[in-house]
């Protein structure tokens, strides 16, 4: 078993029990950091697609003091919590990734959001995961055996070190 006492030294805050919302329709979220790199898909929408989920259980949190709350719910608690850890980056959120705490998992932003939750916090940047035509690009060095499916519907095998030129 892991010993829960040493994670428990760079979580950027602590949690004591639960906060129970069932009695007044659940908690939404409130004071959100928009321009943080976690809700770039929030962004224009003055967080909409968010207003609507409702969270009827989630942790209470009390960060550290060296933590920036990046969220909070409509009560003033913290929703989502951050710290530097060296070069690195730690989060602790409140918000139940499951559905039988909230309807969150049912909302169109959960997996936007889940998605840049784990890209933050592994320090990684979205790769797109297409190209439009007339965009260039680097085929990853990790690639093997890359095929290419042209206009015409026709797939494209190119020899290692070779450069598709006719599509």
């Amino acid at each position: 078993m892991a010993n829960r006492t040493s994670a428990a030294g760079i979580l950027p805050g602590s949690v004591h029990g639960m906060v129970d919302r069932t009695g007044d329709r659940g908690g939404v979220l409130g004071a959100t950091s928009l321009e943080h790199p976690i809700f770039a898909p929030l962004r224009g929408s003055d967080g909409g697609p968010l207003g609507g989920t409702r969270w009827f259980r989630y942790p209470r949190i009390t960060p550290r003091a060296d933590a920036q709350i990046v969220a909070r719910f409509d009560d003033g608690l913290p929703a989502l919590v951050e710290r530097q850890e060296g070069a690195g980056r730690v989060l602790l959120t409140a918000m139940p990734l499951d559905a039988t705490s909230g309807d969150f998992p049912m909302q169109p932003m959960y997996l936007p959001l889940v998605r840049g939750l784990v890209l933050y916090a592994a320090g990684s940047a979205a790769v797109p995961l297409w190209q439009a035509a007339g965009d260039g690009w680097l085929l990853p060095a990790a690639a093997r055996n890359p095929v290419v499916k042209a206009p015409s519907g026709n797939l494209l095998r190119p020899d290692a070190g070779r450069a598709i030129t006719a599509i």
